[in-house]
């Protein structure tokens, strides 16, 4: 799965860059952001990004409801694969080195091809 992955990044003043597999940037978000559309070559989905109850930096990468798509990226140096009707969260430490990955109720999320079910997160 996922032979050209995007990339997800928390960059300088937490910002939340998504660069394509090219290296191409993609979108770059400030928190809080709401449903905002990301178009990639071959897929496009919604990142929501913002600070979660426990002061940690979240986004939330859903797909297009119109046209889904799989998702294959990289996050802290984990590979993420997500089916398309897969929601994933991840919540970033708080100096964003690392990432815990949490699959939504619906679809199939694997992180370094192991799934993660709804019920856990994967640090």
């Amino acid at each position: 799965m996922g032979r050209d992955r995007f990339a997800v990044i928390v960059g300088p003043h937490d910002k939340l860059v998504i660069f394509g597999p090219k290296g191409e940037r993609a979108a770059e978000l400030s928190a809080p952001a709401i449903a905002q559309q990301v178009a990639l070559s071959d897929v496009s989905f919604q990142v929501s990004y913002g600070i979660n109850s426990n002061q940690r930096l979240t986004a939330v990468l859903a797909p297009n409801a119109t046209a889904p798509g799989e998702l294959h990226f990289n996050v802290c140096g984990k590979s993420v694969d997500a089916d398309r009707n897969a929601v994933v969260t991840l919540t970033f430490s708080p100096n964003a080195k690392s990432v815990t990955v949490t699959a939504g109720r619906t679809g199939r999320v694997e992180v370094n091809s192991r799934r993660v079910m709804p019920s856990e997160g994967q640090p």
